[in-house]
C-alpha cells in the first residue's frame, strides 16, 4: 500500500475520484474559509449597520449587505481561492447564479429567524455567514471555477 492511498483512506478519500486528490484541491478549501471568512465579517459589519444604524429590517439589510459583496467575493475567489483564467463572460455570470442563491438565502434566514422565532439579527447574520459560504463553495469550485480543479493554469474556452 502506498503512501497516497494511506492518506486517502485517513482522509475518507479514494482515488480515483477522490475529494482531494492534489494540494491545489486541498488548498482550495482552505483559502475559501480564509477569504470567505474576510467576506463574512465585511458583510456582517454592513448588514449590522444597516439594522442598528440606519433601521432597516434584518432581512433587507442582510440582502443589501449580501449583494454589495458579490463583486468583492468574485474577484476574490477568482484571484486568490481558484487562481483563475475563466472567461470572465462565463464565470461572472455563473458567480452570479450561484450568488442568487446566497442572495435568497441571505434574506430567508433573517426572516425567519426575526419573524417565526424571535431571534436577535446577529445571531441570524451569523447564520448566514456558516450557512451561505458552505453551500457557495460547492457551487464556485463544482461550476464557476470548474476549470481551476484540473490546474491553476488550464483555461476555459467557450467552444
Amino acid at each position: 500500500m502506498t503512501r497516497s492511498n494511506d492518506f486517502d483512506r485517513a482522509a475518507g478519500t479514494s482515488r480515483p475520484g477522490g475529494a482531494f486528490t492534489s494540494w491545489e484541491e486541498l488548498r482550495q478549501p482552505i483559502v475559501f474559509c480564509i477569504v470567505g471568512v474576510l467576506l463574512a465579517l465585511i458583510y456582517f459589519v454592513v448588514a449590522y449597520v444597516a439594522t442598528s444604524a440606519i433601521g432597516l429590517k434584518p432581512e433587507v439589510a442582510s440582502v443589501c449587505a449580501y449583494v454589495l459583496m458579490i463583486p468583492c467575493g468574485y474577484f476574490a475567489h477568482r484571484i486568490i481561492t481558484f487562481r483563475s483564467s475563466a472567461v470572465h463572460s462565463v464565470a461572472f455570470p455563473r458567480f452570479v447564479v450561484t450568488s442568487c442563491m446566497g442572495v435568497a438565502l441571505s434574506w430567508v434566514i433573517p426572516y425567519v429567524a426575526s419573524q417565526l422565532f424571535a431571534v436577535p439579527h446577529w445571531v441570524a447574520f451569523l447564520a448566514v455567514c456558516a450557512i451561505v459560504p458552505a453551500l457557495s463553495f460547492v457551487t464556485t469550485r463544482a461550476w464557476v471555477f470548474v476549470e481551476a480543479r484540473g490546474s491553476s493554469h488550464s483555461t476555459d474556452v467557450i467552444r
